[in-house]
């Protein structure tokens, strides 16, 4: 990837400055390929996408879900999981998201990594392994903590995020 991520599309800004301003996430968002985690993402989320604000969820068609992330911009970052045993890694978090953003054609978004023994499986998410990965000698110092993709999986097409 670019070492610099150029917003000569402001939807980039509009989508995700609500994201970096999340201070439980600080320091450890990386702009990662949309196309690299799509191969890690449940292949059978469907065409319905969880819509979650202020305490309501509601499930929702992705033309919805896009229109209102547009609207009022991603809150939380696409999140991947690494578990240091299985050498696996998954999108455990914006499996649908991915969707919206390959078909509106977004190539780089905010995610973080979340490390431990295997990969995460939230039953909500669907039940995919994900993908064989390479996993850092030393991602076990991270385990159970955010960290940054590309400390833990050294294959990630990732650049640091400087700021809109």
């Amino acid at each position: 990837m670019n070492a610099d991520v150029t917003l000569a599309d402001q939807r980039l800004k509009t989508l995700f400055d609500r994201t970096f301003q999340n201070e439980e996430f600080a320091g450890h968002l990386e702009w990662v390929s949309v196309e690299w985690m799509n191969e890690m993402r449940n292949p059978h989320a469907g065409n319905i996408g969880d819509l979650g604000r202020d305490g309501n969820f509601k499930h929702v068609p992705l033309e919805q879900l896009w229109d209102d992330l547009l609207a009022k911009g991603m809150a939380d970052p696409l999140v991947i999981s690494a578990g240091i045993t299985d050498g696996r890694a998954r999108l455990d978090s914006g499996n649908h998201r991915i969707q919206t953003y390959l078909s509106n054609g977004i190539l780089v978004a905010p995610a973080v990594c979340v490390v431990g023994d295997d990969v995460v499986v939230t039953e909500g998410n669907g039940s995919h392994l994900g993908r064989e990965a390479t996993i850092h000698k030393d991602a076990a110092q991270y385990k159970g903590k955010f960290v940054s993709p590309s400390k833990v999986l050294p294959t990630c097409p990732s650049i640091p995020f400087n700021g809109f």
